[in-house]
Formats: C-alpha cells, sequence, structure tokens
C-alpha cells in the first residue's frame, strides 16, 4: 500500500539546443509598438521563447535539424504568424496584426449566477510537488477541469506555488477547450491576463470575473512562466508547484510552440499526476 504522505518529486529539465544555431528578432503589432510576451518558437519542437520587454526574442535550435520547420508567432489578442524558418534572417523585426473579440455583455453573463464552487483541484494540495527547471520562458503547465456544473461562469484561477527560487516570477494565465482525447486545444481568454508572484511560495490569484467567460464544457488551465526577477544561479534556478498523486490528468510543454505532453508519462505507472490547480466557478 502507498502511504498517503507520500511525496513524488517529479523534475523536468528543460532546455534549449546545445551546440546549435541562435535566431533573433523583434516583434511589434501593426502600428509599429512594441509587443512583449509573444510567444515564439519551432513548432512542435523544444527551442523557443517569448519576447521581452522591448519586443526581443532569441532562442537556440538545431540548426541541422529544424531548416524546414515553421517559425511561430503567437499571442492572445493578435494573429498568429508563421514563417519558414529557413528564410528568416536573425534581426528581423516580425508585424502581429491584432484580432478584435466581442465580449458578451456582463449583465447578462453574471446575473443568473447564485452559487459557488471550486472546480479542478484545491489551490494547496497536500502529498505531490512538481519542479520545473527552465533556461527559457514560455512553458507551461496545466491541469485538467472536470465541469458537472453546465454552464459555469469564470471567476478566479488559483494556483499553488510551493517554493520559488526568484525574487519574482511573473505568470501569464491560459484557459484551453480540450480534444475528445482530453487534450489542450484552442485558448479560450480574450486578452492576456498576467500577475507577478513576489514570495517563496502561496497562491497566485487571477481575476478573471470581468472577462465574462462562459463554459460548459471541460477545460484546461494552464500556466505559463513569462519573466523572472533575482539573482539566481543556473543550478538553483526553479519553480515547484503543489500538486495530487491521483488528481490528474495534468500536462506541460517545454516551450512556446512545442506539443503537449501529459505528465503521467513522467511518473510511475500507478500514479496519476495532478496540479494544485483550480478556478472558483459561479453557477
Amino acid at each position: 500500500m502507498i502511504n498517503k504522505t507520500l511525496i513524488l518529486i517529479c523534475v523536468f529539465f528543460l532546455y534549449n539546443s546545445v551546440n546549435g544555431q541562435t535566431i533573433s528578432g523583434f516583434i511589434k503589432d501593426q502600428n509599429n509598438e512594441i509587443l512583449s510576451y509573444v510567444n515564439v518558437g519551432i513548432l512542435g519542437k523544444s527551442a523557443g521563447t517569448v519576447s521581452d520587454g522591448s519586443g526581443a526574442f532569441s532562442f537556440e535550435y538545431d540548426a541541422k535539424e529544424n531548416t524546414k520547420d515553421t517559425l511561430r508567432f503567437s499571442m492572445i489578442g493578435y494573429e498568429t504568424k508563421d514563417l519558414l524558418l529557413a528564410d528568416f534572417a536573425s534581426g528581423t523585426t516580425v508585424n502581429l496584426n491584432e484580432t478584435v473579440y466581442d465580449l458578451p455583455d456582463a449583465e447578462v453573463s453574471a446575473k443568473a449566477f447564485k452559487k459557488e464552487k471550486l472546480l479542478g483541484n484545491p489551490p494547496k494540495p497536500k502529498g505531490a510537488f512538481y519542479t520545473y527547471q527552465d533556461d527559457s520562458y514560455g512553458g507551461e503547465i496545466g491541469q485538467y477541469v472536470k465541469n458537472r456544473k453546465g454552464e459555469v461562469w469564470l471567476k478566479e484561477a488559483q494556483f499553488y506555488v510551493h517554493e520559488s527560487s526568484f525574487d519574482s516570477v511573473v505568470f501569464r494565465l491560459k484557459i484551453y477547450d480540450l480534444t475528445k482525447n482530453k487534450m489542450p486545444e484552442n485558448q479560450l481568454l480574450p486578452e492576456n491576463v498576467i500577475q507577478t508572484f513576489k514570495a517563496d511560495n502561496g497562491i497566485v490569484k487571477f481575476d478573471i470575473s470581468d472577462l465574462n467567460i462562459l463554459i460548459d464544457t471541460d477545460f484546461m488551465l494552464a500556466l505559463e512562466c513569462i519573466n523572472t526577477y533575482g539573482e539566481v544561479t543556473e543550478i538553483s534556478k526553479s519553480l515547484t508547484f503543489g500538486g495530487g498523486i491521483w488528481s490528474g490528468p495534468s500536462y506541460y510543454k517545454e516551450t512556446s510552440q512545442s506539443d503537449w505532453l501529459n505528465l503521467k508519462a513522467e511518473v510511475p505507472f500507478f500514479v496519476n499526476p495532478g496540479l494544485g490547480i483550480g478556478v472558483i466557478v459561479k453557477y
């Protein structure tokens, strides 16, 4: 029998290609205004990052393996742009066009919902911790959320950070619908939702009530690290998230444009790991 106080440590060493070639550039909107935190990377591969505060990006890739691959630029609120990697010259400025979303009327969305409930996992679970170590930004972790309440109105997303080696971490919230195989597919948020976490541990909260998001199916909540601050040595650079060993499924992706992977594949067969990620809804 497995001890209920078992602590399961899953460590992911996520890295860009060593001995590779560096690609760099700048990202702006259609008016040549700087765009920060744009996801950029080689589609389906573990090479990518996000643009910084000046719109600049840089990452390494394997020049021999990736010449025929697609370089993708994407961010909530902007049209995705795909370019052939072999044709991209470092130092190039890429312009993204803004997308206009129609948000539901707030009075219509919220007034009929009286009860509240936490969907997903409690934000401070016991029994397991999952450590994320990365050389770049844009990687994500996500938790499958089962919705048995029909149409719900999303109020506040919550994540539990068990330990951070940084002075502060900038997180971006993402919400996805799911494929028939319960894998993340399309983003549902109409705009960027960003929060700076300034503590060694604790709950990260995202107030999303003003976005008036209605969901009547299962979905996934994801957390993306897009920036960090503080003097940290390479070996100690990590974020540790709370979780449970039987509260999955949960997922992760290594970089901005890499494929989603099921966390279950990284742990013993008898475990279905989940993350301390939940959302308060009204129904």
